[in-house]
């Protein structure tokens, strides 16, 4: 059984760690319902999502940018998106690159693509190269294979070395 979108997680998950104005906001939602079968909520569902997203203190605005507040960005890591709640042994050990070149014009995924793994524990190393644990959830993967951005993909086993 498919699980039914939802606005408010999908906003959450992209205001972690950015500010976006209005419009950038829509983009990047654009990317998460492009290639998942969804419809796209019209601007007045976004409004009002937004709206009463800022009446119980989940987002701000500030300056024209929307950003989590600390309540969003802690109910955005109890997202119900399956490869967010994967089991990882409490101590999972770093040892994943993964390494990517999204084209330009698919922005947005890439976008899409870096929420994702920073919520998966992965940090940038530079813009598109990223270390953290493995292995990656299937449904992460089945994600990035229905995105059709798992062909700019390549992963990597490492080990960080302490020298010194």
């Amino acid at each position: 059984m498919k699980r039914k979108r939802s606005l408010t997680s999908d906003i959450l998950s992209i205001l972690i760690d950015r500010k976006a104005p209005y419009r950038i906001l829509h983009r990047m939602l654009e990317g998460y319902y492009e290639g998942n079968d969804g419809v796209m909520p019209s601007h007045e569902v976004l409004r009002a999502t937004l709206s009463r997203l800022k009446k119980n203190n989940l987002v701000t605005l500030k300056r024209g940018n929307w950003t989590a507040s600390d309540d969003g960005a802690t109910r955005a890591k109890t997202d119900p998106r399956p490869w967010r709640k994967a089991a990882r042994p409490p101590k999972s050990e770093k040892n994943m690159i993964i390494i990517f070149d999204v084209p330009e014009i698919e922005k947005l995924k890439r976008d899409w693509l870096s929420v994702e793994l920073k919520a998966l524990g992965f940090v940038m190393l530079q813009k598109s190269v990223w270390f953290g644990p493995a292995p990656v959830p299937k449904e992460f993967i089945e994600a990035l294979h229905k995105l059709k951005i798992l062909p700019c993909m390549r992963f990597f086993t490492a080990k960080e070395a302490e020298i010194a």
